[in-house]
Order: C-alpha cells, then sequence, then structure tokens
C-alpha cells in the first residue's frame, strides 16, 4: 500500500449465480494485464470454460468494494484454482484478504512462469515452489506452488 492512501478493506461472501458475468470479467481483464499475452481466441474459449466448466466445479468467495465484486478466489479442495483482483485495484490487498480467508491448512497452486507479480504476491505470503509443469490449456510452463 501507498503511504498517505487510506483503503476499505474488501467485504468477502460466497459466490452466487448472478457473479458470474462480472467474475469473468474480472478474471479476462486480470489475464489481458499480466504476462504472458493470450491471443484473444484463446482468452473467448478459456472465458467460455471458466463459466460452463471452472466455476461449477470450484468453491468460490468473491471480495467486493462497495458491493461490487472485485475480486474472487476460486478453490478446489486445497488447491487454488484461481485468484484473480481487477487491475484497478491492484495493490490495496484484496488478494491478500482472499488467500487469507481460505488459508486454513496446506495450500497449493500453479502460476504461470511469465506472471512475475503473481509469483512475486505467491512468494511474499511464504510459498514455496515444489516443481513446474506445462499448464494443459495455456501451453505454457507452470510453476506449480505449496504453502505449508
Amino acid at each position: 500500500m501507498t503511504a498517505g492512501r487510506a483503503y476499505t478493506a474488501p467485504s468477502l461472501r460466497d459466490f452466487v449465480p448472478d457473479d458470474a458475468d462480472a467474475i469473468a470479467t474480472i478474471w479476462e481483464d486480470a489475464l489481458r494485464a499480466s504476462p504472458p499475452q493470450f491471443d484473444d481466441r484463446f482468452i473467448a474459449d478459456e472465458r467460455h470454460n471458466l463459466l460452463t466448466v471452472y466455476i461449477p466445479k470450484t468453491q468460490i468467495t468473491v471480495a467486493c468494494l462497495n458491493d461490487a465484486p472485485v475480486g474472487f478466489i476460486a478453490m478446489s479442495r486445497r488447491e487454488i484454482a484461481g485468484l484473480f483482483v481487477a487491475p484497478a485495484v491492484h495493490g490495496r490487498g484484496v488478494g491478500r484478504c482472499l488467500l487469507d480467508a481460505v488459508r486454513s491448512g496446506p495450500l497449493t497452486v500453479e502460476v504461470l512462469f511469465e506472471n512475475t507479480p503473481a509469483l512475486g504476491f505467491y512468494r511474499h505470503l511464504g510459498f514455496i515452489e515444489t516443481g513446474q509443469r506445462v499448464h494443459d490449456t495455456a501451453n505454457h510452463p507452470v510453476l506449480q506452488m505449496r504453502l505449508a
């Protein structure tokens, strides 16, 4: 956080179906704002998958500021299937707040190797690298990370 700026902590709540479009927009905006850059076709295909495949298979917590969704964390058991924050509120503690909400034991996450801001976020919060692989749909290397 920047000195002198006052921030309001986000409120957290469970995902409801009416959140789907907002969640998809947050996901897309965050994806476009971070490396690596994906083409429009990939993003459109994955947005469809997010809405029809990924959301139904995960437990999602939504972060809101002024009652508007600004971020979310999707969990599949103890794996962070996705943590995305609207770029307009990066650096305001939304990601940390979402992570703290699910931090009740060991957690795992896979992060695209080129997404250095996300890698820095997870490292700063104590995650350690445990392996590497190539992401199935993105066809980019990912680092597998774990928080004890």
